[in-house]
């Protein structure tokens, strides 16, 4: 499977007249570690307390399923949304649904039940709150997601959501350059900390199987 370098969080519109800008790529040097030490923040990019005390990791979950193929629909805080398969560009990157109610899962991750790696599903987020992606921002620990595919749903539970800016964010944790691997997680990955006029930084919301 062939290096991505892709960045999520452009996927977003300050302009809520506007068509969303649907991504850009980054370099291929991007940041690879794991280890996130930074602080957790809201979208505005102020500190937020809200993941508590979550310390369990998708790396740290135990999980045994089927892969149950592309997903058609997600369950999160009562809302229901359309879900599309996405890639990526010439450019490597991320093609970001344009409406802004359906949220795209990228079909080069893993599959919703699967026993290893993360099923990445992304969406855009507007300043105005208008778009399926921005009730991730208030996402909580124990939070749970259902995504629905043909063969059956998968649900999983929200153990954090973390702020990273532009030039932080580990993007080869959710897209490793060899495919899908380690343990069985979802990220939920849109664009957060809006502010003169652009936006900043990527939020991702982390759960794990039930």
């Amino acid at each position: 499977m062939a290096t991505i370098a892709m960045v999520v969080a452009a996927g977003c519109s300050g302009d809520t007249g506007s068509p969303p800008d649907l991504g850009k790529p980054i370099p291929a040097e991007s940041p690879t570690s794991e280890d996130d030490t930074s602080p957790t923040q809201s979208p505005t990019g102020e500190g937020d307390s809200s993941t508590g005390e979550a310390e369990a990791t998708a790396q740290e979950a135990s999980h045994e399923s089927e892969p149950l193929g592309a997903p058609i629909a997600m369950e999160f805080a009562g809302e229901r949304s359309p879900v599309v398969s996405v890639g990526a560009d010439e450019a490597a990157a991320l093609q970001i649904p344009g409406d802004l109610d359906t949220v795209g899962w990228w079909k080069g991750g893993a599959e919703p039940g699967a026993a290893e790696g993360f099923v990445v599903i992304t969406g855009h987020a507007t300043q105005d709150g208008r778009a399926a992606a921005n009730a991730w921002w208030d996402a909580e620990p124990g939070d749970r997601v259902v995504i629905e595919t043909e063969s059956g749903t998968a649900t999983y539970r929200v153990i954090s959501r973390q702020t990273y800016s532009y030039e932080d964010i580990p993007l080869a944790r959710w897209f490793p350059a060899g495919g899908p691997n380690g343990p069985a997680g979802l990220a939920l990955i849109t664009c957060a900390d809006y502010r003169d006029g652009e936006w900043h930084s990527n939020l991702v919301v982390e759960a794990v199987p039930e």
